[in-house]
């Protein structure tokens, strides 16, 4: 991993000084292997890293490669957390955040060993599924992935519930680097996005999802009342009964095999009450607000890749939380008229993903001003 890191950190400073030297050279400098791979022999430019081509401005400037600095970056973090960090070298500084992502993603394209590069937390009914098919259009409709071979590009990859250890390298033909599973925060990631739900629609889709989904039909007639559903789970939290610790667990749990409805979110991205937005911004790359949907998305597409798709700009044709999969379900949570009481329940049930979500409000409006101003665009909402 040493080798790695010091392996893509050399670029870096092969892009700012606009030198000529081909990758394997830095390669053979800086790795302690002497291992050779055909596939290093192409250089940077070779892979498409062309930053003039999305509008991204590099600081040229003449700096020399701190080795030192180098080393004393964790192995564990990506080239974007080290820019940030006191040991950082200026070299990374001179470039942008999109850029430097770029970067990333294609130097992990070459490497030998699985790099758990980006992860999405699928939290279930929350515009998970929309997101995949939207993300995924968005890479396919990118020019980078449009006149490259397969062996040049990567994917994002859906694990459905699976756990990181389960995650496979590649699908069809084409390297993973994004995976997406409904599993809680993974800190080993490198970038880590997500998506999250006004919490009183959230909990009205969990419950319509098991009485009317295509997805829980043959379940739906475990299911009672909505009034009794929530008077069921609102015992289970007065009387202090242990939270299940599995996601797995959290979506069929008994009796009726649903949802447990008790702060589902916060559950998912590794939230408590105690977190400050500060430390909520530093944890996730985009922790994206559903109510603003495109721009949710488009925000988590442009950290992922670097690039800036046309139809995320404002002044391109959007919709906003437009659903491309509602999974057969009639009633939704965004339109469905709650009594006083429900509400009343609802709010209790997810009284520390109500504080999750009045601060990702505030957090993903950070982000969104952090890509706004270092790209020069307007997203759309």
């Amino acid at each position: 991993m040493a080798a790695f890191i010091l392996l893509v950190l050399a670029s870096l400073n092969f892009l700012i000084l606009a030198s000529s030297i081909t990758f394997i050279k830095q390669y053979q400098i800086i790795a302690e292997k002497d291992t050779k791979c055909d596939k290093q022999n192409h250089t940077i430019a070779g892979k498409n890293t062309n930053f003039a081509e999305v509008g991204l401005n590099v600081s040229v400037v003449s700096i020399d490669v701190d080795k030192k600095i180098y080393e004393k970056i964790p192995e564990n973090r990506s080239i974007v957390r080290s820019a940030s960090s006191d040991t950082a070298s200026s070299s990374i500084n001179a470039l942008t955040r999109s850029a430097i992502i770029r970067i990333e993603n294609n130097i992990t394209l070459y490497s030998e060993e699985k790099v758990f590069s980006h992860f999405f937390v699928h939290i279930p009914k929350a515009g998970g599924e929309s997101t995949i098919q939207v993300l995924t259009a968005l890479l396919k409709s990118s020019n980078k992935f449009q006149v490259t071979e397969k062996e040049y590009q990567y994917r994002l990859c859906n694990e459905g519930t699976n756990f990181f250890e389960d995650f496979k390298d590649s699908y069809g033909g084409v390297k993973c680097n994004l995976w997406i599973s409904e599993q809680p925060y993974d800190s080993r990631a490198d970038h880590v996005y997500t998506i999250t739900r006004n919490p009183l629609e959230h909990v009205l889709s969990m419950y319509f999802h098991c009485t009317e989904s295509r997805d829980h039909e043959k379940l739906a007639h475990l299911m009672p009342s909505l009034d009794k559903w929530l008077d069921h789970h609102v015992e289970r939290l007065e009387t202090g009964v242990q939270q299940p610790k599995l996601a797995r667990q959290r979506q069929k749990q008994p009796p009726f095999m649903c949802y447990d409805p008790i702060n589902f979110q916060s559950f998912f991205t590794g939230f408590n009450s105690t977190m400050t937005e500060e430390e909520l911004y530093n944890k996730y790359d985009v922790i994206g607000d559903m109510d603003y949907f495109r721009k949710s998305q488009c925000a988590i597409f442009i950290r992922y890749t670097g690039y800036i798709p046309p139809s995320c700009v404002c002044d391109a044709s959007t919709t906003s939380r437009k659903l491309l999969e509602d999974h057969g379900v009639v009633h939704h949570g965004a339109t469905f008229n709650t009594t006083d009481k429900q509400v009343a329940k609802i709010m209790k049930l997810t009284a520390i993903d109500q504080i999750l979500h009045e601060r990702v409000k505030r957090v993903f409006s950070r982000q969104v001003k952090d890509i706004e101003e270092e790209l020069g665009i307007t997203l759309c909402d």
